[in-house]
């Protein structure tokens, strides 16, 4: 569940939207799902609970994707993080580095209690 808020509210950081459509759109949403999987390796670990997190924090995404392509329009519950925090390729990096160079450094305090 805490990994299903979460995802509303890193929607709430600056970031890039992209469109899925096309054979480039398809092959930024490959580089998002691998790089996403592999930070996710790293960070997480072993940890089954983590791992859990990770996943409810895409389920927003996984279905919102499914009611457009199904056609059963959009999901303002969804649509009203995104549509407010849209910005340039180098203001989303940035945001997204620090961001991540938060979560890593707090990751690595934690200590290694999942092993």
């Amino acid at each position: 569940m805490i990994g299903f808020a979460s995802h509303f509210l890193l929607d709430s950081v600056p970031h890039q939207e992209y469109s899925i459509e096309g054979s480039n759109g398809k092959a930024c949403l490959a580089t998002d799902a691998v790089l996403s999987a592999a930070f996710t390796a790293i960070i997480a670990g072993r940890s089954p609970l983590a791992w859990c997190g990770a996943t409810g924090a895409v389920v927003p995404d996984l279905i919102s994707f499914s009611q457009r392509r199904m056609g059963l329009g959009s999901t303002n519950w969804h649509d009203w993080a995104h549509g407010r925090t849209a910005t340039g390729l180098l203001p989303s990096l940035a945001a997204q580095a620090v961001l991540s160079g938060v979560l890593v450094a707090f990751s690595a305090g934690r200590g290694d209690e999942d092993a």
